[in-house]
């Protein structure tokens, strides 16, 4: 249903319009083959390769140079030219999506890789996406993100994990699923959660129609699943809210919480009702 959606977009496409597809997407044939002939032809299919620290995509060498949860540091190659720029941007993957676009506009514009490199410092993730809601100065960090996959969570666990720098600091995850949605999601989920973070507050996110605490208990199967010791590591709050103050006040230093799942959305459905909860905002009342 999701990939058929996505598929639409190529009958938007005017005649002579350009396709730029991510030729690591297992599916992008499938969107080559929905273009007319005239559409292939001007197509770009663009992927990245992979070796050691350096890493290519769409023609653009890039490495990582220096990352934290402050930003990243990043030494790019075009051809001839290189450079260096840093961003207040983290997660590794979001590099890898800030060069996709910056190859793509290459592509199409032919513009000068040194004018498109210098503004990209000036680049903020959507609110929502992995956006810090404490201050800098904080002996902890508090974060809001928008994953609500098993595979966006990991991904997004992963890289913050990767930035922290306090050997003694956890990984602390507030997260819930959605109701009257995919179930089977809901154990990959709680799965996901344990093995990348080391402490979870399980609660609600939008249950809809659904008991939220049969939500809940669909996660923890998940949870425990992975057969390790787990008692200690997790804790089930309904009511978001509480889930969060709790995650907050528990907080040590060097520590790192992401309140997960509902990222820029500033509502919680309960049945057919939506009811007001932004997670950036309850989060700062706690801090």
């Amino acid at each position: 249903e999701y990939l058929c959606s996505k598929l639409k977009v190529t009958k938007q496409l005017r005649p002579m319009g350009y396709a730029l597809l991510n030729g690591d997407d297992g599916k992008s044939d499938q969107f080559f083959q929905g273009l007319t002939e005239l559409q292939q032809k001007n197509a770009i299919m663009i992927t990245e390769k992979i070796s050691n620290q350096e890493k290519k995509i769409g023609g653009i060498q890039y490495r990582i140079m220096d990352s934290g949860l402050w930003g990243q540091r990043v030494e790019v190659q075009y051809k001839e030219e290189s450079f260096e720029f840093k961003t207040a941007i983290i997660g590794d993957f979001h590099i890898s999506n800030i060069l996709l676009s910056v190859s793509s506009y290459l592509h199409l514009f032919k513009s000068e890789f040194k004018d498109v490199v210098d503004h990209l410092s000036l680049l903020r993730a959507p609110l929502g996406r992995l956006q810090r809601v404490n201050s800098h100065k904080d002996s902890f960090h508090v974060f809001v993100d928008y994953a609500h996959t098993p595979d966006a969570l990991e991904k997004t666990l992963k890289s913050v994990k990767n930035s922290m720098t306090s050997k003694k600091g956890e990984l602390h995850l507030v997260f819930g699923c959605g109701g009257d949605r995919d179930q089977t999601k809901r154990k990959l989920m709680g799965k996901v959660a344990s093995q990348f973070s080391d402490k979870l507050y399980v609660t609600s996110d939008n249950p809809r129609t659904e008991d939220p605490l049969k939500i809940l208990s669909h996660i923890e199967d998940g949870i425990v699943s992975i057969g390790q010791e787990v008692h200690f590591k997790y804790e089930l709050i309904e009511k978001r809210e509480l889930a969060i103050e709790k995650a907050i006040k528990e907080l040590g230093e060097g520590d790192c919480l992401i309140i997960a799942g509902k990222g820029h959305e500033n509502y919680q459905i309960y049945g057919d009702t939506r009811v007001p909860f932004d997670d950036v905002e309850v989060a700062k009342r706690y801090l």
